[in-house]
């Protein structure tokens, strides 16, 4: 089982973290029976099933430690 190199793309602006399907391989979020397609904003906890590898993953954000000076 694969997970294509592009897969999905995670960003973060304003605060908020974002999945963005780059794909035509499915992706859930949580318990949706819907793919993802677009972007969708993900929130702490989320998980990220790729379907075709049958492998979840699950977002944790971290604060940035020393990067405020």
């Amino acid at each position: 089982l694969r997970v294509s190199r592009r897969q999905a793309q995670i960003t973060a602006g304003d605060g908020h973290y974002y999945l963005e399907s780059l794909s035509n391989n499915p992706m859930l979020i949580n318990e949706e029976t819907e793919p993802v397609s677009g972007v969708r904003e993900l929130r702490e906890g989320d998980l990220i099933h790729l379907v075709r590898s049958d492998l979840t993953l699950k977002f944790i954000a971290r604060p940035r430690w020393g990067l405020d000076g």
